[in-house]
């Protein structure tokens, strides 16, 4: 098959030599190559030792407290000698940890801001008294208290 310009005449068209395919010269199949170019963040720190990454968090160890202690350390708030932070290595999340006080689902800051208030008319304060105690540990993050199921007066 033969290609002739419209524009040029029929015997210029045909003193070209026809070409096949296997006068093109082959196509390299290896990638050229590219530059050695570093970026230049790379380019400084390359003559420097690469910087120890950053060690994981170690677990934070709490107290392992056994429950008659924590309900004393719980009696501790309602008698004005203890108070929130007292409970921070035993707590998984500190006063934010879940709370169940009187069946009504609360936070434990909340807990000892309403075991502090004393009940009863203004002649006959009472105390708050724990009726009943218990506590949720969570294995999985250092056996921490991640729940609190109290009943109190």
């Amino acid at each position: 098959m033969q290609v002739t310009d419209a524009g040029a005449p029929l015997d210029q068209a045909s003193a070209l030599p026809p070409v096949s395919p296997m006068d093109v010269p082959p196509i390299p199949q290896e990638p050229l190559p590219l530059e050695d170019k570093k970026p230049v963040d790379e380019a400084k720190t390359s003559n420097e030792p690469p910087a120890p990454e950053p060690a994981a968090p170690a677990a934070k160890s709490y107290d392992q407290l056994p429950e008659p202690a924590i309900r004393s350390m719980v009696q501790g708030v309602i008698d004005g000698k203890k108070n929130v932070e007292d409970f921070n290595n035993i707590l998984c999340n500190g006063a934010g940890t879940k709370v169940m006080a009187n069946n009504e689902s609360t936070t434990f800051a909340a807990l000892c801001n309403e075991l502090k208030e004393k009940k009863g008319v203004l002649i006959l304060k009472k105390k708050r008294k724990i009726e009943s105690f218990k506590v949720v540990r969570d294995d999985t993050n250092g056996n921490c208290v991640k729940i609190i199921y109290i009943q109190y007066k």
